[in-house]
């Protein structure tokens, strides 16, 4: 699995439409950059949002932090994905739990060698309920939950 590849799961799954749906705390978001979520950029910079832009976020923002390229492949695409819906050390802490590890949201030797060591099929499916279970908790479950559901499911079969 490659960034690349990965950005472009994301990127399809966020589409290229500006939303502003009153619903997602998010508020005003295009291919899945959210003003609420990026301080740093303003309104217009989310209307003109391009794919490379997007991406180039993505990279900075949620594949570093996850320290993505160490992963093992099979956890790089969901990762991204789950960093890119609930933040990265939600993503992390995530994956954590997956692997029975106590929860800090950083990725350090202990988590990177428990992913490594770890069944990818059991794993896979352990994130993916994980996600889930997340997301049920989130007020914008009865809304987005069937969504993110099978958002997370995507991600986990694409991934192997």
């Amino acid at each position: 699995m490659s960034f690349s590849r990965a950005v472009a799961f994301v990127l399809k799954q966020e589409g290229s439409d500006l939303v502003q749906d009153p619903k997602d705390p998010g508020g005003l978001s295009r291919y899945g950059i959210a003003l609420a979520k990026h301080p740093d950029l303003t309104a217009e910079d989310i209307r003109t949002m391009t794919p490379e832009r997007a991406a180039s976020l993505y990279s900075s923002q949620y594949w570093s932090p996850l320290r993505a390229d160490e992963l093992p492949e099979y956890l790089q695409l969901p990762m991204l994905d789950a960093a890119v819906n609930v933040g990265p050390q939600t993503a992390i802490r995530l994956l954590q739990a997956a692997l029975y590890l106590s929860a800090d949201g950083l990725i350090g030797p202990g988590t990177l060698g428990a992913a490594r060591r770890a069944d990818p099929h059991t794993t896979l499916c352990s994130l993916t309920s994980e996600r889930i279970a997340h997301y049920n908790g989130l007020p914008g479950w009865p809304i987005f939950g069937r969504g993110w559901t099978r958002r997370a499911v995507l991600a986990a079969l694409e991934a192997v």
